[in-house]
């Protein structure tokens, strides 16, 4: 292999770096686009002074925000234990995000019930309770279910004898 030869992908990100922009394949090269990528030493400066501005306020704060994790931190190096635990801790917030949305849509589906209820629904998709139920066999899943009615149903008096209390017309008088 020639040390000059290039090796990279069509689709590395690297060339981003070096100026190349991100599907320069299939770009309409014209007059437009030539006078978006020219360099204008005026802007240039005006853009690194507004950089600079921006990072010298940025850091004080982000040093202060993360002092934890920056050298001289108690997590600069973490312990092996804390490195055993972290092992299950998504990377991304994709999750949250996707339970974010299926509130959203909820919301506008069923604007009146409550945020227990759409929680209720959201766990009971995400942690696939369906199909848990379909594997139980007939007995143990109407076993199940008569715990969850009754648990449901003293849950339900103990909310109304709360709500007889706090509720009474006679204001502070046990009804």
């Amino acid at each position: 292999m020639k040390e000059n030869e290039d090796t990279s992908s069509p689709n590395d990100e690297g060339k981003l770096l070096w100026g190349v922009p991100a599907g320069a394949d299939i770009l309409k090269k014209d007059v437009i686009y030539d006078c978006l990528f020219e360099t204008y030493d005026k802007f240039d400066a005006l853009t690194l002074q507004a950089l600079q501005a921006i990072c010298r306020e940025i850091c004080p704060m982000l040093k202060r925000q993360l002092k934890d994790q920056l050298p001289g931190g108690v997590y600069y190096i973490p312990e092996q234990h804390l490195i055993d635990e972290c092992q299950s801790v998504p990377k991304t917030n994709r999750i949250s995000e996707a339970d974010f949305s299926a509130l959203d849509r909820l919301d506008k589906q069923a604007p009146q019930k409550s945020t227990v209820a759409k929680s209720g629904i959201i766990n009971y998709s995400n942690n696939k309770t369906s199909n848990f139920l379909k594997q139980l066999s007939k007995e143990k899943r109407e076993k199940y279910f008569e715990i969850s009615r009754k648990l449901r149903s003293e849950e339900v008096k103990t909310k109304n004898k709360t709500n007889t209390i706090f509720f009474s017309p006679y204001h502070g008088t046990v009804v």
